[in-house]
């Protein structure tokens, strides 16, 4: 057997691992049942560096949550935000607890805190490369400044 024969074999085997190995689960990791429906967050980024195509990322503020659910949250090294909402480059912040998010409607895209009523959590799911990633991302069905005090909601 020559050299050729096996390259071709060691690649057909990862190639099968790599396709049938890593099966997502089908459905959110969690949904709402086992999550705190109202959580406070707070607006960090739009998620890319070059493009609007990505998801936006939040800055989770609630202990609780944190405490419960701190292997689906990331550190990201960001450009600073300042108070108006304005972005300073030069400036690179550490922000912990944060994952990726569904769109934030613009009036929220400030430094200030607000809450989402979550309805699940998944991994990340494909954006292109351009895009700041953190590995899970939260879908809501509601948001506001003044708490999560609608009907099917747990307020904080």
């Amino acid at each position: 057997m020559n050299k050729r024969y096996y390259s071709s074999l060691i690649w057909g085997v990862l190639l099968l691992i790599a396709n049938f190995g890593c099966k997502k689960k089908e459905g959110p990791i969690i949904s709402n049942d086992g999550l705190p429906s109202c959580i406070a967050v707070r607006y960090v980024s739009t998620g890319a560096t070059t493009s609007s195509n990505c998801q936006d990322i939040i800055q989770i503020m609630d202990p609780g949550f944190i405490a419960a659910h701190s292997t689906w949250l990331d550190t990201l090294q960001l450009p600073r935000r300042n108070e108006d909402g304005s972005i300073d480059n030069l400036v690179k912040v550490a922000y912990p607890n944060v994952m990726s998010t569904t769109a934030i409607p613009d009036g929220f895209k400030n430094a200030n805190t607000f809450y989402i009523t979550i309805s699940s959590v998944d991994s990340a799911t494909m954006q292109p490369a351009i895009c700041i990633w953190t590995h899970f991302t939260a879908k809501y069905t509601g948001i506001s400044y003044t708490g999560c005090a609608t009907s099917g909601t747990r307020p904080l």
